[in-house]
Order: C-alpha cells, then structure tokens, then sequence
C-alpha cells in the first residue's frame, strides 16, 4: 500500500494510492469520520439581546472552521468570554483570540444589542458531528490499478497533517501494513 502523485492546491489535495477498493473505502471513511479535530462545542450565554435565539447562534460558532494548527493548548478545552456589543455586523474576525480559517459572518447585531457569552472548544471526530470533520468530500476512482483519491481540505489542517493522521488512523485500526508515503507532501 502506498501514496504517489501528491498534488495539493490551496484546498483540493489529489493522490494516487495503491491497494484495493475496500483499502480505499476504509481511507474515505477514515478521512471523513475519524481524524480528530477541534471546534467549539459549547457555547453558554450570560446575555442575548439580539433577534436570534441562543442556540442559532450557538449552531453558527460551532461550525466556524478553526485552524487547528494554530491553537494553542491553553484554548484547548479552556472558557474564552465575548461581550460584543452593537451596532456591529459581528463575525468570527471579531473572535481575536481563536484563528478561524474563514472570516464568516454571524449576526447583525443593531444598536444597543449585545452578546455576551463564553465558548469552549472541544476535540472530536466527524462521525459525531460534521463540525469536526476535516473534509468536506472525498472521492476515488480506480483507473489501470491505481486508485485516484480526490478531496477538499476544509483548512482545520494542512494537507500534511491530514495524510500523516490518515495513515496513523489506518495502521491503529487495522492489522495491515502500513501505507507509505513516497515523496514529500506539497504544503
């Protein structure tokens, strides 16, 4: 079993790999649902005096993409406190202490509105909740023996990280050998 071709752009990360179909359904599966990654998991409000209930908002923090590599082990399961108050078209930009990948809008808060809440982030995996999911697609096709993986790197990880947790997840859940990777991985 083995990884050739490595081709990574900004998101989409492409790989030839060397096995069987049902090998292959096992990686998908792995990328998908098993690699651990960190995301705000609760969120406790002290104050809301906006439009949107708690726990919509709630539902949009915790689908914010953290970059992984970038947090700390202080933020890891540690209670970070917000007091946001408007007229502010607040987003995760706004959230100085947390490195999202993406700047995503949340709310619209108007004048005299405010926030006030704490979050805590959390590690799991995407078979618990997609908010812990590293993927966002993965797909193959097996062409002259060589299956063709093609996939979208959401940004929680670089595309090294995903491949390195990939393989340490396979070779943990399964008796077989363990794949290798023959060239460096583009970053």
């Amino acid at each position: 079993m083995s990884i050739t071709n490595i081709i990574a752009d900004n998101q989409n990360l492409t790989f030839d790999y060397k096995g069987t179909l049902l090998e292959a359904a096992v990686l998908r599966r792995t990328l998908m649902t098993e690699i651990p990654t960190y995301a705000i998991h609760i969120v406790i409000f002290d104050k809301n005096t906006s439009a949107l209930v708690d726990e919509l908002i709630a539902l949009r923090l915790g689908l914010l993409i953290i970059d992984n590599e970038k947090l700390t082990d202080s933020q890891k399961k540690s209670r970070i406190h917000y007091e946001i108050t408007g007229p502010l078209k607040f987003n995760s930009r706004h959230m100085k202490e947390i490195h999202f990948v993406h700047n995503t809008p949340i709310i619209e808060l108007r004048e005299n509105e405010q926030l006030i809440f704490d979050v805590i982030i959390e590690e799991g995996i995407g078979n618990s909740n997609v908010k812990w999911c590293p993927v966002s697609g993965v797909t193959f096709d097996e062409k002259d023996s060589i299956i063709k993986f093609k996939l979208e790197n959401l940004g929680m990880l670089s595309h090294e990280s995903l491949l390195q947790k990939m393989i340490e997840k396979q070779s943990v859940t399964s008796n077989r050998k363990p794949i290798t990777i023959y060239q460096e991985i583009p970053k």
